[in-house]
């Protein structure tokens, strides 16, 4: 819901992310480009990156560069 909510003035973003998501989950896309695509939608919206960090295995999970992360973030 958080994501709908962000992205209430830019639907197209967030007709993206449902179709990333629904790729993901019939395997026509992988962790890798899973984890690319969704880094590219939520740019700027770490806290949707965060949130999404939750349901990707750690090896995958989306790092934020020093500078735009705040403490709570690790590379990868």
């Amino acid at each position: 819901m958080e994501v709908k909510e962000t992205f209430q003035d830019k639907r197209e973003k967030y007709d993206m992310f449902l179709k990333v998501i629904i790729d993901f989950k019939a395997q026509r896309i992988g962790n890798v480009d899973v984890t690319i695509r969704v880094k590219e939608l939520f740019e700027g919206h770490n806290n949707l990156i965060f949130g999404f960090n939750i349901f990707l295995p750690k090896k995958y999970e989306i790092a934020l560069e020093d500078d735009e992360a705040g403490p709570q973030t690790k590379k990868v």
